[in-house]
């Protein structure tokens, strides 16, 4: 069995350090192969969500791509 393309775990991400979050508590898993629609209204965080996914966001929680866990950044 291998491991999810992508897993976000309890993921917060803020634009400002003392900003309200954009993305709060996402919990998710995306298997390999699987596909999936991001849908949401403007401002909803659907561009937050793939900016933390590949690594240009600092966020809180946990996400892994393809197993190996992002670091949490700055």
């Amino acid at each position: 069995m291998s491991d999810p393309a992508l897993t976000f775990r309890d993921v917060t991400v803020r634009h400002e350090p003392d900003a309200e979050a954009a993305v709060a508590d996402a919990s998710f898993t995306v298997a390999a192969g699987e596909r999936v629609a991001l849908c949401g209204l403007n401002g909803a965080g659907k561009t937050t969500v793939l900016m933390a996914a590949v690594g240009l966001l600092p966020h809180d929680g946990a996400i892994e791509v393809g197993g190996v866990r992002l670091k949490r950044g700055t």
